[in-house]
């Protein structure tokens, strides 16, 4: 296809290839620079994807982005490539999208808009999966719950820093019309407590629902956490939250989040600031309208990011958030339940990626795990 102003333009793909990827010093322009479409371009934006296995992309946003015939079109990306280790998605992912696989993960600098790296269930390597692209300027977006450990998110946000790459990583529940208005609403300063719900399935890759829904509604500025469940592979669980107090010489603020033994889209949070709010997420009308409300608006952030290179929020909320939800699976996973100080939370704590004797049909083996970390290393 030609070149076309309306699209993106990465530069020095070449040399991107040749691995010439990192841009020097702190806030330092991307090697690979990039243009935004003009305003009235009815191009789609283009996707690239870095598919493991077990995948919100392969499952369920491959539907909004290459919709079959006949079906509505609910955004403006279209996924063109994809990069996997894993042969057995190919015939799937490829019957769904029509994308193009390439060979190494550097292939698809140059060849689409924007990445999207959803390897969520070998989340001990996402940092390794996003680097080409932190380090080309690509815009990045890297699935929940974008790392591990500290280290590793704080690795990607680094280098996302010093070559100027936008980059996301979200929860669907963050983007909701009821956590929209309670950004808007409630007023944080005379916050005293907040309650909220979460439908979660396992707690690390969905608990982390009711955690990031809660700081988009009521933000961070907290002291202490913890979870107490089960086990972190199936629900219910119950997290409990200190804040610092908003004003001087106020009172921290307290809040719990209670996480259901069940997956899917539903989430709320009633706070108490003074006068009692409720902001709730229940089912609506038919999968349809469901589908449009839960999954379209963050996909539509991802687009706008890929599309104009405006993060949704910035770097340091990323890393705030998942400092907040590594601390809570700290508690779960090790301290049956006890509290977390943030302050004392280490950087090296690593929740590793799942194990199939916890969450067997949804994780790789040891061995399959060490082979795709030597073939991304």
């Amino acid at each position: 296809m030609a070149k076309s102003p309306a699209r993106r333009d990465f530069l020095a793909a070449a040399a991107a290839a040749a691995g010439v990827l990192a841009a020097s010093g702190a806030g330092a322009e991307p090697r690979i620079s990039w243009k935004p479409r003009a305003p009235a371009s009815r191009e789609l934006v283009r996707v690239g994807v870095v598919l493991g296995r077990f995948t919100h992309t392969k499952n369920i946003w491959y539907a909004y982005t290459n919709p079959s015939a006949g079906t509505p079109r609910r955004t403006g990306m279209i996924i063109t490539h994809y990069w996997t280790h894993w042969n057995d998605v190919v015939e799937d992912f490829e019957k769904k999208t029509g994308a193009v696989r390439v060979k190494n993960l550097n292939d698809m600098i140059g060849k689409v808009d924007g990445i999207i790296v959803d390897e969520a269930h070998a989340i001990s390597l996402q940092h390794l999966a996003a680097k080409p692209y932190l380090e080309s300027g690509m815009p990045t977006f890297v699935n929940r719950p974008f790392s591990s450990s500290m280290k590793k998110a704080k690795m990607m946000v680094d280098i996302a820093r010093k070559a100027g790459t936008p980059i996301m990583s979200g929860s669907s529940f963050e983007y909701l019309k009821e956590a929209i208005a309670a950004r808007k609403l409630v007023d944080r300063k005379k916050l005293l407590a907040y309650e909220a719900f979460n439908a979660s399935s396992d707690y690390y890759t969905h608990g982390l629902h009711g955690i990031w829904f809660a700081f988009a509604c009521i933000g961070g500025g907290v002291a202490r956490i913890g979870t107490l469940g089960r086990k972190w592979w199936a629900g219910p669980a119950l997290t409990y939250i200190e804040h610092e107090p908003r004003v001087p010489d106020g009172q921290p603020i307290y809040g719990t989040i209670r996480h259901g033994a069940t997956s899917g889209g539903n989430c709320g949070i009633r706070v108490y600031s003074p006068q009692e709010q409720d902001f709730d997420n229940g089912p609506e009308g038919t999968g349809w309208a469901r589908d449009m409300s839960l999954w379209t608006p963050m996909l539509i952030a991802m687009e706008e990011m890929f599309e104009t290179g405006k993060m949704p929020e910035p770097y340091d909320d990323i890393l705030e958030k998942t400092r907040i939800f590594l601390a809570s699976l700290h508690s779960l996973m090790d301290l049956n339940g006890g509290l977390v100080d943030m302050k004392s939370f280490f950087d090296d704590w690593d929740g590793g990626s799942l194990k199939p004797e916890q969450y067997p049909e949804n994780s790789y083996t040891a061995a399959e795990l060490k082979e795709y970390e030597r073939v991304l290393i």
